[in-house]
Protein backbone atom coordinates (compact mmCIF):
# COMPACT_ATOMS: atom_id res chain seq x y z
CA UNK A 1 0.00 0.00 0.00
CA UNK A 2 3.04 2.54 0.96
CA UNK A 3 4.68 1.65 -2.17
CA UNK A 4 1.44 2.00 -4.71
CA UNK A 5 1.20 5.43 -2.69
CA UNK A 6 4.69 6.41 -3.20
CA UNK A 7 4.30 5.33 -6.99
CA UNK A 8 1.38 7.34 -7.83
CA UNK A 9 2.70 10.72 -5.64
CA UNK A 10 5.78 9.89 -8.18
CA UNK A 11 4.04 9.82 -11.28
CA UNK A 12 1.94 13.12 -10.30
CA UNK A 13 4.65 14.83 -9.63
CA UNK A 14 6.58 13.93 -13.13
CA UNK A 15 3.42 14.82 -14.94
CA UNK A 16 3.27 17.64 -13.47
CA UNK A 17 6.75 18.64 -14.27
CA UNK A 18 6.26 17.21 -17.87
CA UNK A 19 3.44 19.74 -18.46
CA UNK A 20 5.03 22.39 -16.98
CA UNK A 21 8.26 21.70 -19.40
CA UNK A 22 5.48 21.15 -22.44
CA UNK A 23 4.20 24.89 -21.72
CA UNK A 24 7.92 26.32 -22.09
CA UNK A 25 8.15 27.18 -18.05
CA UNK A 26 11.00 25.21 -16.40
CA UNK A 27 10.95 24.24 -12.85
CA UNK A 28 14.55 25.89 -11.47
CA UNK A 29 15.13 24.60 -8.36
CA UNK A 30 16.14 27.01 -5.59
CA UNK A 31 19.68 26.02 -5.71
CA UNK A 32 19.94 26.73 -1.80
CA UNK A 33 23.30 25.05 -1.46
CA UNK A 34 24.49 27.08 -4.69
CA UNK A 35 24.14 29.96 -3.09
CA UNK A 36 25.62 29.66 0.12
CA UNK A 37 29.03 28.75 -2.66
CA UNK A 38 28.11 31.46 -5.23
CA UNK A 39 30.83 34.69 -4.59
CA UNK A 40 28.12 36.23 -7.04
CA UNK A 41 24.88 35.37 -7.31
CA UNK A 42 21.79 36.48 -9.42
CA UNK A 43 18.23 35.74 -9.26
CA UNK A 44 15.23 37.13 -10.94
CA UNK A 45 11.78 35.95 -11.37
CA UNK A 46 9.69 38.23 -12.91
CA UNK A 47 5.94 36.95 -14.25
CA UNK A 48 2.00 38.39 -14.23
CA UNK A 49 1.71 40.98 -12.19
CA UNK A 50 5.33 42.34 -12.23
CA UNK A 51 5.49 42.32 -15.87
CA UNK A 52 2.46 43.77 -16.13
CA UNK A 53 3.73 46.57 -14.09
CA UNK A 54 6.22 46.60 -16.20
CA UNK A 55 4.80 47.07 -19.25
CA UNK A 56 2.12 49.68 -17.53
CA UNK A 57 5.99 51.65 -16.31
CA UNK A 58 7.06 52.22 -19.88
CA UNK A 59 6.84 55.23 -21.16
CA UNK A 60 6.33 53.44 -25.25
CA UNK A 61 3.46 53.56 -27.37
CA UNK A 62 2.01 50.11 -28.33
CA UNK A 63 3.78 49.76 -31.56
CA UNK A 64 7.13 49.98 -29.57
CA UNK A 65 9.30 47.21 -30.76
CA UNK A 66 10.43 46.90 -26.68
CA UNK A 67 6.61 47.39 -24.95
CA UNK A 68 5.45 44.30 -28.05
CA UNK A 69 8.38 42.15 -26.74
CA UNK A 70 7.24 42.54 -23.30
CA UNK A 71 3.78 42.17 -24.12
CA UNK A 72 4.08 38.45 -25.37
CA UNK A 73 6.30 37.21 -22.42
CA UNK A 74 4.44 35.44 -19.53
CA UNK A 75 7.83 34.83 -17.39
CA UNK A 76 11.39 35.68 -17.24
CA UNK A 77 13.48 33.27 -14.86
CA UNK A 78 17.28 33.53 -14.53
CA UNK A 79 19.38 31.85 -11.99
CA UNK A 80 23.45 32.73 -12.43
CA UNK A 81 26.14 32.05 -9.80
CA UNK A 82 29.92 32.77 -10.01
CA UNK A 83 32.09 30.92 -7.49
CA UNK A 84 35.93 31.45 -5.92
CA UNK A 85 36.66 27.84 -7.32
CA UNK A 86 36.20 25.47 -10.14
CA UNK A 87 33.30 23.03 -10.02
CA UNK A 88 31.46 24.36 -6.93
CA UNK A 89 28.27 22.63 -8.47
CA UNK A 90 27.66 18.98 -9.84
CA UNK A 91 26.30 17.84 -13.28
CA UNK A 92 23.38 16.51 -11.27
CA UNK A 93 23.19 20.53 -10.81
CA UNK A 94 22.35 21.22 -14.46
CA UNK A 95 20.90 17.48 -15.18
CA UNK A 96 17.66 18.35 -12.67
CA UNK A 97 16.85 21.51 -15.54
CA UNK A 98 18.18 19.50 -18.72
CA UNK A 99 15.81 17.00 -18.18
CA UNK A 100 13.03 19.15 -18.07
CA UNK A 101 14.02 19.56 -21.24
CA UNK A 102 13.73 15.97 -23.03
CA UNK A 103 10.49 16.77 -24.53
CA UNK A 104 9.07 16.65 -27.81
CA UNK A 105 8.04 19.89 -27.23
CA UNK A 106 12.00 21.30 -26.76
CA UNK A 107 14.69 21.63 -29.38
CA UNK A 108 17.86 22.32 -29.21
CA UNK A 109 18.91 25.28 -31.09
CA UNK A 110 22.37 25.84 -30.31
CA UNK A 111 25.07 23.27 -28.74
CA UNK A 112 28.45 24.88 -27.82
CA UNK A 113 30.88 22.48 -26.15
CA UNK A 114 34.56 23.92 -25.44
CA UNK A 115 36.96 21.18 -24.58
CA UNK A 116 39.87 23.41 -23.58
CA UNK A 117 37.76 26.23 -21.72
CA UNK A 118 35.77 23.14 -20.41
CA UNK A 119 32.47 25.15 -21.15
CA UNK A 120 29.02 24.06 -22.29
CA UNK A 121 25.92 26.59 -23.66
CA UNK A 122 22.80 24.91 -24.29
CA UNK A 123 20.14 26.62 -26.35
CA UNK A 124 16.26 25.66 -26.50
CA UNK A 125 13.18 26.40 -28.11
CA UNK A 126 9.80 25.26 -26.59
CA UNK A 127 7.41 24.79 -29.56
CA UNK A 128 3.60 23.75 -29.38
CA UNK A 129 1.01 23.55 -32.29
CA UNK A 130 3.42 25.62 -34.59
CA UNK A 131 3.43 28.45 -31.74
CA UNK A 132 6.43 29.74 -29.77
CA UNK A 133 5.77 29.11 -26.18
CA UNK A 134 9.66 29.43 -24.15
CA UNK A 135 13.15 29.61 -24.59
CA UNK A 136 15.78 27.99 -22.37
CA UNK A 137 19.83 28.97 -22.41
CA UNK A 138 21.85 26.67 -19.51
CA UNK A 139 25.37 27.95 -19.61
CA UNK A 140 28.06 26.10 -17.59
CA UNK A 141 31.88 27.09 -17.19
CA UNK A 142 34.22 25.94 -14.38
CA UNK A 143 33.39 28.54 -12.58
CA UNK A 144 30.10 29.94 -13.16
CA UNK A 145 26.73 28.29 -13.82
CA UNK A 146 23.69 30.66 -15.67
CA UNK A 147 20.24 29.28 -16.43
CA UNK A 148 17.59 31.54 -17.88
CA UNK A 149 14.36 30.80 -18.96
CA UNK A 150 11.64 32.99 -20.93
CA UNK A 151 8.33 31.71 -21.36
CA UNK A 152 6.06 33.62 -23.83
CA UNK A 153 4.97 33.34 -27.56
CA UNK A 154 7.99 35.48 -28.80
CA UNK A 155 9.57 35.32 -31.83
CA UNK A 156 13.22 34.26 -32.77
CA UNK A 157 13.96 37.92 -33.78
CA UNK A 158 12.45 38.93 -30.86
CA UNK A 159 14.61 37.07 -29.02
CA UNK A 160 17.50 38.61 -30.80
CA UNK A 161 16.31 42.05 -30.40
CA UNK A 162 16.35 41.33 -26.37
CA UNK A 163 20.00 39.66 -26.75
CA UNK A 164 21.27 42.94 -29.35
CA UNK A 165 19.79 45.30 -26.48
CA UNK A 166 21.21 43.40 -23.72
CA UNK A 167 24.49 43.51 -24.96
CA UNK A 168 24.81 46.56 -25.63
CA UNK A 169 24.77 46.55 -29.68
Amino acid sequence: MVARTCLAAFSLLLLSACAAAGSGELRIPNYDHLNRKASDKTSLSLSGPWLRLALKLSDADDKDPDRQLLAQLKRVQVRSYEFATDHAYTQADVDIVRRQLETPQWSQLVKVRNAKENEQVDVFICIENGETKGFAVIAAEPRELTIVNIVGSISIEQLERVRRVTAGS
